[in-house]
């Protein structure tokens, strides 16, 4: 059955390693009863994220549910020509420009919630209280959503993207009302642009001078940007606090080295992966050979991005943690290929600001239990610490 049961959660579970070295392709049961295809190898992984004969559109009737009682989304523009349609207009509105503009409004939240934790005391649970907060006040900066809906958002989110926290009920609730409030910021932002993302995408047009995006579109590319920036980001400031705690030794030299935080990034994002697994799936569009063993046509994909960072062919000593390690070899944490996550610089922006001024501010900064007993919350988008209580 697939996620593993793992006690260990700092590094890949034991049978994600064996089958790394012994069965690279595999079949394994998931929750919903479906079962699905495992890749784990490095370059495996890549030939999947990147061969168009693995499609990214699930809402099939033969494509495995990662959940049960919870069908896959339709995704419009998952697929060629769609895709590169989609992926070209978001390129041009969601420019490096544009991520780099939001450094200024990321130091600002951060310094707010610093100045937060401050003022309740000496000691807060950091997941609570600095990493989910953070990625969903950016997404809503970058979007141009107010912040009055931030909670709201934050809490549709939690439930749709549990595994096992929430009934399907509650989970389609959750969905439905995420739906909602999304419909309602569209049809705002028509009435009202500003210079943001969401306003870029309205006012974008195609060759033709005409609109690109129906009103169904803007709210499908909101929620999936929503999904994919804002757990994932959050859970990677949580494992990458967690890491540094596991290794006090480097988290010093970062304080008195503040210029090693572009490459401790990049080893974090390898190290600790931002994925609980189930990583993007694929569905086969016809049969496929992946280390000697034939994935057939119809066969849903798992691509295991956290396996493939560890690949002993790929990267020396990859259960080592090492912040001044080269980075010739770049992981696979935000994918490959057409699909890379067009996110990743705005994640690796918030990474720096957080950890650097995390580190700054509390000097003193530490974990107020052994990191074996962290308990860990599972969800489909990622994984991290369900707590991290600390004090400075």
């Amino acid at each position: 059955m697939y996620p593993f049961d793992t006690a260990n959660r700092y590094e890949p579970a034991p049978e994600l390693v064996w089958l790394l070295a012994n069965r690279p392709v595999a079949t394994v049961g998931l929750q919903s009863g479906d079962r699905a295809w495992l890749v784990t190898r490095y370059q495996d992984v890549k030939t999947v994220l990147s061969d168009a004969r693995f499609s990214r559109r699930l809402n099939r009737p033969d494509a495995a549910r990662l959940q049960s009682g919870f069908q896959n989304m339709d995704i419009p523009f998952a697929d060629p020509p769609e895709h590169t349609r989609w992926r070209r207009m978001l390129f041009k509105t969601f420019t490096n420009r544009r991520v780099q503009d939001m450094r200024d409004a990321v130091q600002r939240t951060v310094d707010e919630l610093i100045a937060r934790m401050w003022a309740q005391g000496t000691g807060a649970d950091l997941v609570d209280v600095f990493s989910f907060p953070l990625p969903i006040s950016t997404i809503c900066q970058i979007f141009g959503v107010p912040t009055a809906n931030e909670r709201h958002l934050r809490a549709c989110a939690d439930a749709l993207l549990s595994v096992d926290g929430y009934s399907d009920g509650e989970k389609m609730s959750a969905y439905g009302s995420l739906s909602r409030l999304t419909r309602g910021i569209v049809r705002e932002k028509r009435n009202q642009l500003g210079d943001d993302l969401l306003s870029a995408l309205i006012l974008y047009r195609d060759e033709d001078g005409g609109p690109v995006l129906t009103d169904a579109e803007l709210e499908t590319a909101f929620l999936l940007l929503l999904m994919a920036g804002y757990e994932t980001t959050a859970q990677a400031i949580s494992k990458s606090l967690l890491t540094l705690f596991r290794h006090p030794d480097q988290m010093e030299r970062l304080r008195q080295e503040p210029a090693l935080m572009g490459g401790a990034v990049e080893e974090l994002l390898r190290f600790t992966s931002m994925e609980t697994g189930f990583g993007t799936p694929r569905y086969a569009l016809e049969d496929v050979e992946l280390s000697g063993l034939t994935i057939p046509k119809g066969a849903t994909v798992l691509p295991v991005g956290q396996a493939a960072n560890w690949d002993p062919a790929r990267f020396t000593e990859p259960e080592k943690f090492d912040i001044r390690r080269k980075q010739e070899d770049k992981h696979l944490t935000f994918g490959h290929g057409s699909h890379f996550c067009p996110g990743a610089g705005l994640a690796r922006l918030q990474l720096e600001i957080a950890l650097t001024s995390l580190l700054r501010e509390f000097p003193r900064l530490r974990l107020d239990t052994t990191p074996e007993l962290v308990e860990w919350d599972v969800r489909i988008a990622a994984a991290g610490p369900a707590a991290l209580p600390v004090s400075w």
